[in-house]
């Protein structure tokens, strides 16, 4: 039998101690084909690295789920291809975007109007002196 060595990044979330990493990686160790492992709760990731032709990472991801964590997603894996379903732009980020976009939009028009304002006032003609006609004018 061939073996296929695989390393892959798990996000796994609920580990809140280094006890929860200890739990973790005794589980996987004791799984056969896992060949190293290690947590990390301050990152939410499990790495590992086992012989794919003897463990799955549906075993994997079990064995971790068994002990009350909840396994998201690979963020990578031998290849470097990104897995994780918590990568994806929510609805909110999207939101988040176009709030920006249309702020600096409105920014943008107020600065062009202010300064199209003034250049088409530079263009007018002086407004003629006003003497005594124009006291009168008010008076009447």
């Amino acid at each position: 039998m061939q073996e296929q060595l695989v390393r892959e990044k798990l996000k796994v979330r609920g580990m809140t101690c280094s006890g929860c990493e200890r739990r973790i990686e005794k589980k996987l160790q004791k799984l056969k084909g896992i060949i190293d492992v290690k947590a990390n709760y301050s990152t939410s990731s499990v790495d590992v690295a086992y012989n794919k032709s003897i463990v799955t990472d549906k075993e994997i991801s079990g064995a971790i789920e068994q002990l009350g964590y909840k396994v998201t997603g690979a963020l990578t894996s031998s290849k470097g291809a990104l897995k994780s379903q918590e990568e994806t732009l929510s609805i909110s980020h999207l939101l988040g975007i176009g709030i920006v976009i249309f702020a600096v939009y409105c920014l943008l028009g107020k600065y062009v109007l202010a300064t199209r304002s003034r250049s088409m006032m530079r263009k007018q003609r002086p407004l003629p002196e006003k003497g005594i006609g124009h006291v009168h004018s008010l008076i009447i």
